[in-house]
């Protein structure tokens, strides 16, 4: 799912200026950012750190690590995680959820 977003962002107009990228499989990261002329972090903080939005593009099930990865720390985020509650996701952050 990221990955067509991004591709279709740096295909289209009006997309981010810039992209970073990071995933447990790092070739994949290196891959995607290589094809749509964006960056890798080698890891969820320092992605965190350099991001403006974090796109949350995982599996259900890892939202538990990738928040405890995060440790409550992360920009605005977009979330494509399907059959995920919000307040479930607000767990991410320390942050409340907004209105």
């Amino acid at each position: 799912m990221a990955g067509a977003m991004a591709r279709g962002w740096a295909a289209g107009p009006g997309g981010p200026a810039e992209m970073l990228f990071c995933d447990i499989d790092a070739e994949r990261a290196k891959a995607l950012a290589e094809q749509v002329g964006g960056e890798t972090r080698e890891n969820l903080g320092a992605l965190a750190n350099d991001a403006d939005v974090l796109v949350l593009a995982v599996k259900p099930a890892a939202l538990d690590p990738v928040a405890e990865e995060l440790g409550g720390e992360a920009p605005a985020i977009l979330s494509v995680l399907a059959v995920t509650p919000i307040a479930r996701q607000a767990s991410i952050t320390c942050a409340a959820p907004g209105p």
